[in-house]
């Protein structure tokens, strides 16, 4: 296996940041057009005032290291609260460490799963964003489906809380 490409700051962040900070209030699951039917997704843009230095440490290099960083901490206790208010379960699977074939810089630290029927949740690190990805929530229902909004919910108020709070 070759070693990982490492980049210097000035590199990264203009790919890896954005001018506009999100507004949490305009913060909303939005659906994505095209081959990605039935997904939604809410999207925080990464400005460098918010960007911690272990992020921006883990997304120098072509490997996303084995590094639990302040945003995806902080996204983990969000979901873990709002899976608990919504009352359903939560499974944290590791996601892929490498980069993600023909898309340079998007890491994906957890795989989430839920009991609803084929709904998958991923957070996803991306250029100038962090996304939670929510994808086949519309299909078939399983046995704790009616949870599925009140989780959606929960997990938009406390991703909110988190921007508010500066991404920790």
């Amino acid at each position: 296996m070759s070693e990982p490409t490492n980049f210097t700051k000035e590199e990264v962040l203009p790919i890896f940041t954005s001018a506009t900070p999100t507004d949490p209030a305009a913060l909303e699951w939005a659906p994505i057009a095209g081959i990605f039917r039935g997904t939604a997704r809410l999207r925080m843009h990464m400005t460098p005032g918010n960007l911690s230095e272990e992020l921006l440490d883990a997304i120098r290099h072509t490997r996303y290291p084995d590094v639990d960083v302040p945003e995806v901490l902080g996204l983990r206790r969000v979901l873990e609260a709002a899976c608990a208010r919504a009352g359903v379960a939560l499974r944290l699977d590791p996601g892929p460490r490498d980069l993600q074939t023909g898309f340079v810089g998007f890491f994906q630290p957890f795989l989430v799963r839920w009991p609803f029927a084929r709904a998958k949740l991923t957070l996803t690190i991306a250029p100038g964003e962090i996304q939670w990805n929510l994808s086949d929530a519309r299909k078939e229902k399983g046995p704790d489906a009616e949870r599925l909004d009140i989780a959606k919910r929960e997990l938009l108020e406390g991703t909110r809380a988190w921007i508010r709070n500066g991404n920790r």
